[in-house]
């Protein structure tokens, strides 16, 4: 079987050796948020911080806040994450260097 860029996959294809590929739908991101892990204050849009989680910026994905902590020259902070189902929020520490 040969893979070349813009040729289709048959995931039939290539006999007993070629594995069936599924797609798992991934739970959706409901929260993203920055908090700085000394104050355990979140990150507001207007650039201030805040305690109240629902007043700190929802990002959209991790990128996103990612690069706003390396743009702001933020260290030592969590990214707070929730998923579509999920009781709780989930805590990543993130060191901006």
């Amino acid at each position: 079987m040969e893979l070349r860029p813009g040729a289709g996959f048959d995931p039939n294809a290539g006999g007993a050796n070629c594995g069936y590929v599924q797609h798992m739908q991934q739970p959706a991101l409901t929260r993203l948020l920055v908090r700085n892990a000394r104050s355990q204050k979140f990150l507001k849009a207007a650039g201030g911080w805040t305690k109240e989680a629902e007043a700190a910026w929802n990002f959209p994905n991790p990128v996103n806040a990612i690069h706003t902590c390396m743009a702001k020259g933020l260290r030592q902070v969590e990214l707070v994450v929730r998923f579509e189902g999920d009781s709780g929020d989930r805590r990543l520490v993130v060191n901006c260097r």
